[in-house]
């Protein structure tokens, strides 16, 4: 039950059409760029961009390491531990090297790719590897749940009148729903706008007033 009301959920966000096999293929499509903050070493970047591109992009990055103390310790980390390519103060370093021309917008986007990871919405929504079946896509479409309404009366006689409260839950299934709606009334005040509603009141207080005290 859980995994169907994701599914709706996934529909409605990201407005997805179709057949279930249409939506199953979108919801486990690779379309999702999430921030990837694993260390990554020149050898990832070669990994990532192919020999020639992470070759140019190493060797422009040691020309400028080579005069700027900083982009040298960055350097020493890119061939050791690795670098967060996720992380802000990268990405903002990668923009400055493109601003200086150091790296062409293609190289520049190119780094910044490799701090991001491609998810499905599916995996985004119940984690890593996981894929949503046809059927289970197809049973939340048709997943109509009986809605049916529960009312609840409240009548109070006194001597300075009656009041009296209408109480409206909307079910799903016989569950609540979380919708509501509230109609009060009380002796000598103005009836509901709901004309079903006030009617319903005005015969309320015209039974209970029969009743003797």
């Amino acid at each position: 039950m859980m995994s169907l009301q994701i599914i709706k959920d996934l529909i409605r966000q990201y407005h997805l059409t179709g057949t279930a096999h249409e939506i199953a293929d979108a919801l486990n499509a690779k379309t999702v760029d999430v921030p990837y903050s694993e260390l990554v070493t020149s050898t990832g970047v070669l990994l990532e961009l192919g020999p020639d591109m992470a070759r140019e992009i190493l060797a422009r990055f040691q020309a400028v390491a080579e005069q700027d103390p900083l982009m040298w310790s960055q350097l020493q980390k890119l061939n050791s531990t690795g670098i967060d390519f996720s992380h802000p103060l990268t990405i903002q370093m990668i923009d400055q090297l493109q601003a200086a021309e150091v790296f062409t917008a293609e190289q520049a986007e190119a780094l910044k790719g490799i701090g991001l990871k491609k998810k499905s919405p599916w995996e985004v929504a119940t984690g890593d590897g996981n894929v949503v079946s046809v059927e289970d896509v197809a049973a939340a479409l048709n997943d109509n749940p009986e809605i049916s309404r529960q009312v609840l009366v409240s009548v109070n006689r006194g001597e300075s009148g009656t009041a009296v409260t209408v109480l409206i839950n909307e079910l799903h299934d016989g569950r609540p729903s979380g919708q509501s709606q509230a109609f009060t009334y009380r002796t000598g005040g103005q009836l509901p706008d709901d004309p079903v509603i006030a009617s319903a009141i005005s015969q309320i207080v015209r039974a209970v007033s029969q009743i003797e005290m």
